[in-house]
């Protein structure tokens, strides 16, 4: 039997399921009958003959109903029937249906073991038959209790590794829609870059088109990766603040705070900087005649990495510029959470110094 569904007869499964339910769970059901009904004394005498009886009617028992639940099923698929949904019902009612048998052949047995052991052995009467019985129909009934109650175990298992799939996937798939809702404003800017710097400077609009390319890129790989290196982020974001340069020239000035190395070890989202660094050069760096500085900082710590976006502009909520409708604050704190959880973390604040602090906590491990 090798679920609760369809049978099919899997041999190793079912010599798996034999030694625990048979040579296993009978063996001590039925040594704790001999030892409650005869005591200590006549335990050692008697434990041979009744643990031989008890695993003859059982082993018996267990192939016999394997064998017609087999036949059955090979019948039910040459007729073009559906297979049937058994339970363990239906198999502890084969089992007391063959158990007589089980238990003529089990007392053959014991007499044979009687002699080879030198244990006494009487011819069993028709009482001492009903005996086994009445006996073995409780330990077949508790047998089948326990491995019914461990079926139950199982699908309740089986239920919460379904339920974790299904949400594992119900959360791929609205990272999925987050990404997709990364469509980055800098495209239009970016050509429009390019239109003007071609009939002056060639080789810094084809440098333009390349950086773009590399942005593009990662944008279309985002539903398969959504998470990638922070060091990768960190040169995604050089590429993008050298084509801001490109287009604001020296009203843009840039510094980045970020040691060689930093990041290597650390996984975060696709393009969860880069929507910052736009913020920034929108409110605080556009609007002004004389441009503005962003910084890009990087502090490692024991768990986690902060990394900071700063800006020199009039703060937040103050800028010239109209505000926007903050989805892309809202869909990068959206995706830290279902890859972090509560460890990740996104806050806007104002600095003592006037402009805006964009700043990430990213921890090491994933949750």
């Amino acid at each position: 039997m090798n679920d609760l569904g369809t049978y099919s007869l899997d041999w190793r499964a079912a010599l798996r399921r034999y030694v625990r339910m048979v040579l296993v769970w009978v063996t001590l059901i039925s040594s704790a009958l001999v030892l409650v009904i005869v005591g200590p004394a006549g335990f050692v005498r008697n434990w041979p003959i009744a643990v031989t009886i008890a695993l003859t009617t059982a082993t018996l028992c267990y192939w016999l109903v394997h064998l017609v639940t087999f036949v059955e099923q090979r019948i039910r698929r040459q007729l073009g029937a559906q297979p049937a949904q058994h339970q363990r019902p239906y198999y502890f009612f084969l089992s007391a249906l063959f158990m007589p048998a089980g238990i003529f052949l089990g007392f053959a047995a014991a007499r044979t073991a009687a002699k080879l052991l030198e244990l006494p052995f009487e011819q069993p009467a028709w009482a001492e038959y009903r005996q086994g019985l009445l006996f073995g129909l409780p330990i077949c009934a508790v047998m089948f209790l326990i491995e019914m109650q461990r079926d139950a175990r199982a699908a309740r298992l089986a239920a919460e590794v379904r339920l974790q799939a299904a949400e594992n996937e119900r959360l791929k798939a609205q990272l999925a829609a987050l990404t997709a809702q990364i469509n980055p404003h800098m495209l239009f800017n970016a050509l429009n870059t390019v239109a003007s710097l071609i009939p002056s400077d060639a080789a810094a609009a084809e440098q333009t088109v390349i950086d773009l390319s590399q942005l593009l890129r990662c944008q279309l790989h985002a539903d398969r990766q959504r998470v990638h290196a922070l060091s990768d982020e960190l040169a995604l974001c050089q590429r993008y603040l050298a084509l801001e340069e490109r287009r604001f020239a020296d009203r843009l000035r840039v510094e980045l705070d970020v040691p060689p190395q930093a990041g290597r070890d650390v996984a975060c989202p696709l393009l969860c900087l880069q929507p910052l660094l736009e913020n920034a050069i929108k409110y605080a760096v556009a609007p002004r005649a004389g441009g503005g500085s962003v910084k890009i900082s990087v502090r490692e710590q024991q768990d986690h990495v902060i990394v900071s976006v700063c800006d020199d502009g009039p703060g937040p909520g103050k800028s010239s510029v109209p505000p926007g409708t903050n989805t892309a604050i809202a869909n990068i704190r959206r995706r830290l959470e279902l890859n972090y959880g509560a460890r990740a973390s996104l806050t806007l604040r104002e600095q003592a110094r006037g402009g805006t602090v964009a700043e990430l906590i990213i921890p090491r491990a994933a949750k």
